[in-house]
């Protein structure tokens, strides 16, 4: 598939109710003290951030920042905020063709007063590189965003970055207070 670029993906009126919720001081966002471990890594103590998980096939629905449950437990819904994050998940299936939807969740990083590059990483290491469809859409403009390969994509408010489960990487900003992004985990069918 390799990496495909969609600018204005909602319409005006879906991304701003999109981004009115995220963005709103009543949207849950639950610390993260790590990146990729389970653990706080003392040696990395800037490669943290805030979750909020909006669904997550593995994970039961009491808990919302992203820890993993009872994986015998499918298709927890997360979130109260379903329609919002469900436009983006219409425009993947009308674009690619049908796919199960394994993982949405959100990703807020702060200001830490400089560009901080988090681990290279694949959303979905039990399956291939051909199984998993990745979709990450930016919710505000920044110059953090996503590396891919050799290739940085910047954050840009209603955009979505698809690719396959390749590595790539989450840099924060230090030009606004915050980046949010969307990460979507799809199973190809």
């Amino acid at each position: 598939m390799g990496i495909d670029v969609h600018k204005n993906v909602l319409s005006e009126n879906d991304y701003e109710a999109l981004e009115s919720v995220i963005t709103s001081d009543e949207f849950a966002w639950y610390f993260s003290p790590h990146h990729l471990e389970n653990e706080f890594q003392p040696d990395e103590a800037n490669l943290w951030h805030f979750t909020h998980s909006f669904f997550d096939d593995r994970q039961t629905s009491v808990i919302n920042g992203g820890m993993k449950g009872d994986k015998t437990v499918l298709s927890q819904y997360n979130s109260n905020v379903t329609k919002e994050f469900e436009s983006i998940v219409d425009f993947v299936d009308s674009t690619y063709g049908p796919s199960q939807l394994l993982r949405c969740k959100a990703n807020l990083y702060t200001n830490q007063g400089h560009s901080v590059h988090y681990k290279d990483h694949v959303d979905q290491a039990d399956y291939g590189k051909d199984d998993i469809m990745i979709a990450i859409f930016s919710v505000g403009e920044s110059n953090g965003g996503t590396f891919i390969d050799d290739t940085f994509y910047e954050s840009e408010k209603n955009q979505l970055i698809v690719l396959d489960n390749v590595p790539h990487h989450g840099v924060s900003q230090s030009d606004s207070q915050n980046r949010i992004c969307i990460n979507y985990n799809f199973l190809k069918w």
